[in-house]
C-alpha cells in the first residue's frame, strides 16, 4: 500500500519538532480504514514505533491524501492525533481516535 508523498511530506513536518531520525513509514488496514505507523530512531539510538492514533479520520478515502483537518503532537513519548471532526467512534480503537 502506498502512503502519498503529501502525507509522508505532512507526517515528516509534524516529526521535524521530535527529536529522533525518521526511518519509515508505514500505512495498515484496520476496521477503520487506513492507520499510519512511524519507525523512529531516538537520540538514545533506541528504535521506538510510533504509531499515530485516529485510523480513517486523517485519510481521504476518495483520494488516498491525508486529511487538513487534524493536527499531530507527541505525549508520552508517542506521538498522537487530534481531529474534531473524527469518524463516529465505534471503540474498536479504544477512544485513541478522540472522537469521544
Amino acid at each position: 500500500m502506498v502512503i502519498t508523498e503529501e502525507a509522508q511530506q505532512m507526517l515528516r513536518e509534524a516529526l521535524s519538532q521530535h527529536p529522533g531520525t525518521l526511518l519509515s513509514i508505514e500505512q495498515t488496514e484496520t476496521c477503520h480504514g487506513r492507520s499510519i505507523a512511524l519507525m523512529l530512531r531516538g537520540e538514545d539510538e533506541e528504535l521506538n514505533r510510533m504509531k499515530v492514533s485516529g485510523m480513517t479520520v486523517f485519510m481521504d478515502p476518495e483520494t488516498d491524501a491525508l486529511s487538513q483537518n487534524f493536527r499531530l503532537f507527541v505525549t508520552d513519548g508517542q506521538l498522537m492525533l487530534e481531529n474534531p471532526d473524527a469518524c463516529g467512534c465505534c471503540g474498536d480503537c479504544g477512544g485513541d481516535c478522540g472522537c469521544a
